[in-house]
């Protein structure tokens, strides 16, 4: 019971912060709160697993916009990310912190493009 209403409060905050009305930059990741960056990595590369998952199941007859299916093929890459990153390199860290940048703004963006088409196809 405890489990279910996680993930409904996890639903219902996702829906809200994804909602195309909703013009804040709010929405973010659901990584693990830590500082290791390797665990962040896996992670980051496991969310992308998993939003590839959903796309394909959902829109796997989409037909995406040049920029969108770029993205798309960006987040195949992230998902077999392998490498060991040092929470202590900066170099490491802002290249982690760039990837969730993008991820974050990639995927309005495909809201935006999903929002479109819904709204498209509904005339």
């Amino acid at each position: 019971a405890a489990d279910n209403k996680a993930l409904t409060e996890l639903f219902e905050r996702t829906h809200k912060l994804l909602n195309p009305e909703n013009t804040e930059f709010e929405f973010d990741l659901f990584l693990p709160d830590t500082d290791d960056l390797e665990e962040l990595a896996l992670a980051l590369s496991e969310w992308c697993h998993g939003f590839l998952w959903c796309i394909g199941y959902w829109h796997s007859g989409a037909d995406w916009s040049g920029e969108t299916d770029g993205i798309l093929k960006d987040m195949v890459e992230i998902s077999k990310l392998e490498t060991a990153l040092d929470s202590e390199n900066e170099d490491d860290q802002e290249a982690f912190m760039q990837l969730h940048q993008y991820l974050r703004a990639a995927v309005l963006m495909i809201r935006d493009e999903l929002t479109q088409t819904d709204s498209d196809t509904s005339h």
